[in-house]
């Protein structure tokens, strides 16, 4: 009876080939670790990122950077005075407000603060995995082109949806 497949003296040199790229393939994923960040350092990144953002979009004065935290099928709730009234609004709109408001002011100081996470059975912790929400409050103070100064305290809501950071919500302390 005939065998199929390589011939009988070619048959170990090709099984021992196999053998010796798999065990060279195993040694370099053994010696270079772990190729993948870590799920919550990647998330603290990801926040942090975001964070960033918010903060140079109110001291640059470019709503683009606020706006892109909104993701494009979701709207994210405003409520400034700036703006007038509270409602929720899409990507877009988010760039066209904050544009305005950009426009008719200048950034003398913005500060953000953490003031804490929720985790998603509604308990607040400073250790959450995965945080459901991350709440931060904000002290921007501005120069209105129309002479006025001013300080206002803003709340912001952020909200970990696929994986990345999205913008929930802006909202103007009373």
């Amino acid at each position: 009876m005939r065998r199929t497949g390589p011939p009988a003296n070619q048959r170990s040199r090709l099984s021992s080939e196999r053998a010796f790229v798999l065990a060279a393939i195993l040694i370099m994923a053994l010696a270079a670790g772990p190729s993948f960040a870590d799920p919550p350092a990647q998330r603290e990144g990801e926040l942090q990122r975001a964070i960033e953002l918010i903060v140079k979009s109110f001291r640059t004065g470019k709503s683009d950077l606020i706006a892109s935290l909104v993701p494009a099928d979701c709207k994210a709730f405003i409520s400034l005075a700036a703006v007038g009234d509270g409602g929720y609004y899409s990507r877009d709109q988010v760039y066209f407000m904050f544009n305005k408001v950009f426009s008719q002011s200048d950034t003398v100081d913005f500060r953000l603060r953490r003031q804490r996470t929720e985790n998603r059975d509604g308990d607040s912790d400073k250790r959450p995995d995965p945080p459901a929400f991350v709440f931060y409050v904000a002290t921007w103070k501005y120069h209105s082109h129309d002479g006025v100064d001013a300080e206002n305290q803003i709340h912001f809501l952020l909200s970990l949806k696929k994986g990345s950071w999205a913008l929930v919500e802006i909202r103007e302390a009373q």
